[in-house]
C-alpha cells in the first residue's frame, strides 16, 4: 500500500510539474510582445551602419503589398514582388516596416555563414513526412546557396559580399553523439547520392596526442559571406 502512495505522489507531482510548465508556456504565447526596447544591443555585423539602415520613407495613403521586417525573409518577398510585377509589366507599390534600423533583427545577427543543416534533419524529416518529400526539403535548402550567389551577381555586389565556397566540419566529442551522427550520414548519402560526395566521415585516431578533436563529420560546400 506504501508504494502504490509513493508511486502515485510521484506521477502527480510529475503531472502538476508539467501542467505548470504548459501553462507557463501558454501564458508567453498568448501575452504580448510589446514595443521594441529603446536601447537594444547592436549587432557586430552593423557597424558600418548600411546607409539605408535608418531610411524612412513618408507613409502612403494605399499600399499593394505590406511586408513585416526587413530580414532576409522579408527581403526575399520584397524582391520576388518587384520582379515578378515588373516581368508582368505591372507597377505594384510595397511598403515594408522594420522596428528598428534595416536589416538589425535575427538576419543582421547571423554570423556571415550559409550552411543549410542537411544530414543532420533528414532522417527525422523522413520518418515524419516520408522519403520523397524529403527530399525535395533538402533539396530546397540545397538551392538557397546557388540562388544566393546569383542574387549577389544580378546585385553586383559578389565581390563586396566576399561569398565564398569553404568546408566546414562538425565535431564530436561525445562517442554516442558521433554514432548517431554516422548513421544519419549514412541513411543521407544511401538516399541523396547526388549530394554524397561532399559529406566525409573522420575517425580520430586513438593516443594520438596531435588530434584536437575526437571524431567529425565535413561537409565541403558551405559558404561564407561578409554581412
Amino acid at each position: 500500500m506504501g508504494n502504490t502512495l509513493s508511486l502515485f505522489r510521484l506521477a502527480l507531482n510529475e503531472f502538476l510539474d508539467n501542467l505548470h510548465t504548459f501553462q507557463t508556456l501558454q501564458a508567453r504565447i498568448q501575452r504580448s510582445p510589446g514595443l521594441p526596447l529603446p536601447n537594444p544591443s547592436r549587432s557586430f555585423w552593423t557597424y558600418p551602419p548600411s546607409p539605408i539602415a535608418t531610411h524612412v520613407s513618408q507613409l502612403p495613403t494605399h499600399a499593394d503589398f505590406i511586408v513585416i521586417g526587413s530580414g532576409i525573409t522579408g527581403t526575399s518577398v520584397v524582391r520576388r514582388l518587384l520582379d515578378c510585377a515588373s516581368a508582368d509589366g505591372h507597377d505594384i507599390r510595397v511598403v515594408m516596416l522594420e522596428a528598428r534600423d534595416a536589416c538589425s533583427g535575427a538576419t543582421g545577427r547571423n554570423g556571415g555563414h550559409i550552411s543549410p543543416p542537411l544530414y543532420h534533419d533528414y532522417t527525422s524529416l523522413k520518418r515524419d513526412y516520408g522519403r520523397a518529400v524529403a527530399q525535395k526539403m533538402i533539396k530546397l535548402r540545397l538551392a538557397h546557396l546557388e540562388e544566393l550567389r546569383s542574387v549577389a551577381e544580378q546585385e553586383g555586389i559578389l565581390a563586396e559580399s566576399q561569398w565564398r565556397e569553404v568546408e566546414s566540419v562538425d565535431v564530436f566529442y561525445n562517442s554516442d553523439m558521433f554514432e548517431k551522427a554516422k548513421k544519419k550520414v549514412q541513411t543521407y548519402k544511401a538516399d541523396l547520392p547526388f549530394d554524397a560526395e561532399h559529406h566525409e566521415v573522420y575517425e580520430a585516431k586513438d593516443g594520438d596526442p596531435g588530434t584536437l578533436y575526437d571524431s567529425g563529420i565535413e561537409d565541403k560546400r558551405m559558404l561564407r559571406v561578409r554581412q
